[in-house]
């Protein structure tokens, strides 16, 4: 998830720590690869929210579906009220 609205902060942070699979098109965040190759690069995208983060930089999140996670915590990632 990108926060468009800070883009135009964020986005040389972004796109140097990315590796270029998020780059600039008219204003507006996009990967150049494919939709199918671009999901192959959940490493290289944790990376960039990892590195973001330590510098600082606000608007950049990676959230992975992760199979079988939730079926491994079962209640233990609820939250109870």
């Amino acid at each position: 998830w990108i926060d468009s609205g800070r883009w135009p902060q964020i986005r040389g942070a972004v796109e140097t720590h990315s590796g270029g699979l998020i780059a600039d098109r008219a204003g507006a965040p996009v990967p150049p690869l494919s939709g199918e190759e671009f999901a192959t690069k959940d490493s290289e995208l944790l990376a960039c929210d990892v590195e973001c983060r330590l510098a600082g930089v606000e608007g950049f999140y990676l959230e992975l579906d992760i199979p079988g996670l939730n079926q491994l915590i079962g209640d233990k990632g609820a939250v109870k009220p």
